[in-house]
């Protein structure tokens, strides 16, 4: 049995306390992964750095995480994206799915869907 290297995920959003427990949900599973706080330090990282997945909040200061997946998109940038919020309105789901966005995770984040969305998203890039 071979072990292969568990996918790399980007972790965007503002708030320290989802920002942490994401990361432990996936760290416990054996992801690895990178945070940023906003969509501006995710564009730093994401020019320079390759990653399986991206998860991001929508609402964020200084660039919100549907400008960073249109930004993304313009550069032609593929990495799927999950998009989680706590405003989950179908106007934000209509323009995030337009945008490209592989799912859409409202908060508060459960844990159990959060990984099968993960694994499902990975599961249809590697396909």
């Amino acid at each position: 049995m071979t072990n292969q290297p568990k996918a790399g995920i980007f972790l965007v959003d503002d708030d320290a306390d989802t920002l942490a427990m994401v990361e432990c949900i996936l760290r416990n599973r054996g992801y690895d992964t990178v945070t940023a706080r906003d969509g501006e330090e995710a564009l730093m990282h994401l020019t320079t750095q390759h990653f399986d997945l991206i998860i991001s909040d929508v609402d964020m200061p200084r660039m919100d995480g549907l400008r960073l997946l249109e930004l993304l998109r313009t550069n032609v940038i593929t990495t799927p994206l999950i998009f989680i919020t706590v405003n989950a309105t179908p106007e934000c789901e209509i323009k995030a799915k337009e945008y490209g966005a592989a799912e859409f995770i409202s908060k508060p984040i459960r844990k159990q869907l959060l990984l099968e969305k993960v694994s499902s998203v990975l599961a249809a890039a590697d396909a």
